[in-house]
């Protein structure tokens, strides 16, 4: 259980907010699961699910799985019924009336085989980041690592997310910038790390205590590290252009991407649909509406307190108060 952080003197845990996850997601990663068991004749291994996943759900990757962090955390939110789940020895999924439960394989085997490929995955980051003129997404190591060894897709070997996987890895020079919702791997001596990437100047933190929270918060759940004038920008950013044009999470997200840049506050198009997505799993209907900057603000914050919740963050006064501050503004109460 991950060590529960605590700001100030703690008042009664709220209880948590259910997260909805994206429909469509949802929808395409149910269908497929379901015709994968029924086709099987035994047990499907869960690193053979991840796979079929990330090559058919467009969008889906497996650094961030979907806002939800982990294969393990979007496979935990969904109704399986009447299928089952055990994550032992890498974990399989299967459907007690047709399948026998399968056996459970011993950790020491799973470790050794970790291992084996270990120096291959920590030899292919290097590569690829060496051969780069740009520093390169996550994302696309992932895929390239999975691409060496597709049963890390199911827990990361036991780390749980692929930050934890690559941050255990002995990948100097290679150095990793989370800064954006997916992250880059550059080497300092070969990379430019481009504005939209680059960590942003802390004076556009006045308040350092909230930027020390808010990192808190970041390296946990992945929350895009951005200041709370971007923030801000960013929400204007996407409440003037779903106010003009039909919404689309790709389309909209590069529109607003560009919009932020133009703006003088760039951020990344990762985490543009990061917080898309973030909203979307609010239960927000951008069609619907209401699409004004609060209240998008304030679906925006109660999002990330879910995600302190789910990661055992603790909530006290202090630190509600500070996630209101940072996303929706202290004068906005």
């Amino acid at each position: 259980m991950r060590k529960a952080l605590a700001f100030g003197e703690a008042v009664t845990e709220p209880h948590p907010v259910e997260i909805s996850p994206t429909p469509e997601l949802v929808s395409s990663a149910l269908a497929l699961i379901h015709q994968a068991v029924k086709e099987a004749p035994a047990p499907v291994p869960l690193a053979r699910l991840a796979a079929a996943l990330l090559r058919t759900i467009e969008d889906l990757d497996a650094s961030s799985w979907g806002s939800f962090g982990s294969f393990r955390a979007l496979i935990d939110s969904l109704d399986l019924t009447p299928l089952a789940v055990t994550w032992e020895g890498g974990g399989t999924i299967y459907d007690p009336k047709r399948h026998s439960r399968p056996a459970t394989l011993s950790a020491g085997a799973s470790a050794g085989k970790t291992n084996g490929v270990q120096i291959k995955i920590e030899e292919l980051i290097r590569t690829e980041v060496s051969r780069a003129p740009q520093p390169v997404p996550c994302g696309r190591l992932a895929t390239l690592i999975l691409g060496q060894d597709n049963s890390l897709a199911a827990d990361w070997a036991g780390k749980g997310t692929f930050r934890k996987f690559v941050e255990s890895l002995n990948v100097k020079p290679v150095q990793f910038n989370w800064n954006s919702s997916g992250g880059v791997a550059f080497d300092q001596n070969r990379n430019a790390m481009s504005s939209e990437v680059a960590a942003e100047p802390e004076n556009e933190w006045a308040d350092k205590t909230l930027l020390e929270l808010a990192r808190h918060i970041h390296e946990l759940t992945d929350v895009p590290l951005l200041s709370p004038k971007r923030y801000r920008n960013l929400i204007e950013m996407i409440s003037i252009d779903v106010l003009s044009s039909p919404f689309g999470l790709v389309e909209t997200g590069k529109r607003v991407r560009d919009r932020c840049r133009d703006s003088g506050l760039p951020v990344s198009c990762a985490d543009v649909n990061h917080v898309l997505r973030s909203l979307l799993m609010r239960g927000h209907t951008f069609e619907e509406g209401p699409n004004d900057g609060l209240t998008l603000c304030r679906k925006l914050a109660d999002n990330i307190r879910s995600l302190c919740l789910r990661e055992q963050i603790l909530l006290d006064a202090t630190m509600d108060s500070a996630i209101e501050n940072w996303i929706v503004g202290g004068d906005s109460q």
